[in-house]
């Protein structure tokens, strides 16, 4: 109960009741991974980021592939500057799958960030190109999950062309 009274107020913008509740829900179980994340997005949401990250974590600890911490996760070291974990976090949410909603957003505003950080080392008419292009930003991101190569590798390589 504790869980989905945390939801609802969250959604009513309490997050610190919120961050209560999901604490209470945590108590009782530890290893809901749902509970676990709306703990950490609670942490998150009351700027707390460096223990959302430990939540996520041990979300992540249960789950390796439980796509809404991963997420959460590359949004957090996102907003802390952190690109390169970011990108980290989200290369491990297959792109080929069913995802959560905001997979697509968080994965595209990521891999644009990494290209602007690119900037100086490549064609700036063909970055820009590139940025405006979602397509062309899957495709690379796509083209970096099955090779397993470096974001910064493969993106350097497609602009060359």
């Amino acid at each position: 109960i504790a869980n989905y009274k945390g939801i609802a107020q969250t959604s009513f913008k309490d997050y610190v009741g919120a961050k209560q509740s999901f604490t209470e829900a945590y108590n009782v179980n530890p290893y809901n991974l749902q509970v676990i994340n709306n703990l950490g997005t609670s942490y998150d949401l009351t700027g707390d980021k460096k223990t959302a990250l430990l939540y996520y974590q041990k979300a992540l600890d249960i789950s390796p592939r439980y796509k809404e911490a991963l997420i959460n996760k590359a949004i957090v070291h996102y907003n802390l500057n952190e690109f390169d974990k970011a990108m980290e976090c989200i290369l491990k949410v297959p792109a080929n799958e069913k995802n959560p909603d905001k997979f697509e957003k968080t994965m595209l505003t990521i891999c644009k960030r990494k290209a602007i950080s690119l900037g100086n080392r490549c064609d700036e008419a063909k970055i820009i190109k590139w940025l405006q292009d979602d397509n062309s930003i899957k495709a690379t991101f796509a083209k970096v999950q099955k090779t397993k190569e470096k974001f910064d590798v493969i993106l350097l390589q497609e602009l060359a062309k």
